[in-house]
């Protein structure tokens, strides 16, 4: 019995003759950052403790209110002179002993070995 020449089979002739491609991954450069404070450390050394009070809560609260009404291209295009004032930053990179909170809180699994810092 021949084969029927219906509309699956074009459909199958036709994708199988496409080469495949890599698509670039979605930017988030129009979203909007969410903050989430599950991972802040209240435990670890005091100078990188998350314990904001008084003047120092209210001014961060601020901060990140101002910063989730930006898009992240807005963020990253921000500047403090000729420098990037928010950007990408090497754990390696940090102080001692907030690199020892990063890996005694296994931040690395889930965030890799580069953070963001806000100014």
């Amino acid at each position: 019995m021949p084969k029927k020449d219906g509309p699956k089979a074009k459909v199958a002739v036709r994708v199988a003759s496409k080469q495949a491609r890599a698509q670039q991954p979605p930017s988030s450069a129009h979203e909007k950052p969410v903050f989430c404070f599950a991972y802040a450390d209240r435990n670890g050394d005091e100078r990188w403790g998350f314990n904001p009070a008084g003047d120092d809560a209210s001014e961060l609260l601020q901060f990140l209110r101002h910063m989730g009404q930006l898009t992240w291209s807005e963020i990253e295009r921000a500047r403090a002179g000729a420098h990037k004032k928010h950007h990408e930053q090497e754990v390696e990179s940090l102080d001692p002993a907030a690199q020892r909170d990063f890996r005694r809180y296994k931040l690395g699994e889930r965030f890799g070995e580069t953070i963001f810092r806000f100014g």
